[in-house]
């Protein structure tokens, strides 16, 4: 008998995690895989050739035989909806979501997860210069403001703009730390002022700032 641990994408095999004969090995790596899925901002959408959502998951699968029974999981009715899965070859056991940490793009740098953005844009001063940082967003963007520049994120759309922001809110509000000031989205009134420090600083058109999703 053969038993699995795969997380899938959108219903599809993305990484085999074990694949084996000894059960217990098999139940092992799927619970202690699920213990260990921490993220601090999880993905929630792709952006190839359009944004579109996408969802993870673990299965923990055996060989499949004809005596099986079907996999159920209840509906938000509480009502038992089954679970089938495309290879006629194996059955589910157990199955969990699973989250894969979202990657940002900050202007100038490249690709970040919140934890680098964390550590080498929110919290790194210079004592020289810095006294507050200032963070806000706009569409899809989030700006931090150290001194005399800023640094910008450009999320996937402006819901992923306002998750990330308040991650960020959360991590300085349970470290307790003052010197970051938060003042969430920029009004219309400030908007302008904004998107002309951006076309500054990017040489981007101002169509190019205004979208509040990007384009892959």
């Amino acid at each position: 008998m053969l038993y699995r641990v795969v997380i899938t994408k959108n219903g599809k095999k993305k990484k085999l995690v074990y694949e084996g004969k000894v059960k217990m090995k098999a139940k092992d790596i799927y619970f202690n895989t699920i213990d260990n899925n921490v993220t601090l901002c999880p993905k929630q959408n792709n952006a190839y050739k359009r944004v579109k959502p996408v969802i993870y998951e673990i299965l923990f699968l055996k060989q499949r035989k004809d005596t099986d029974k079907g996999y159920s999981v209840k509906d938000e009715n509480g009502n038992p909806v089954e679970v089938k899965i495309t290879s006629g070859k194996w059955s589910i056991v157990h199955k969990s979501e699973y989250f894969i940490e979202e990657k940002f793009t900050v202007f100038g740098v490249g690709r970040m997860e919140a934890k680098d953005i964390i550590k080498d844009l929110l919290l790194k001063f210079d004592p020289s210069k810095d006294v507050v940082k200032h963070v806000t967003f706009v569409n899809n963007k989030i700006i931090i403001e150290r001194y005399d520049d800023f640094d910008m994120i450009i999320c996937k759309n402006s819901v992923d703009a306002k998750r990330l922001y308040y991650v960020l809110v959360e991590f300085c509000r349970i470290n307790k730390i003052k010197t970051i000031l938060f003042t969430g989205k920029i009004l219309n009134k400030y908007k302008r002022p904004m998107y002309d420090r951006i076309v500054k600083k990017t040489g981007w058109s101002y169509n190019q700032v205004y979208r509040a999703v990007s384009r892959p």
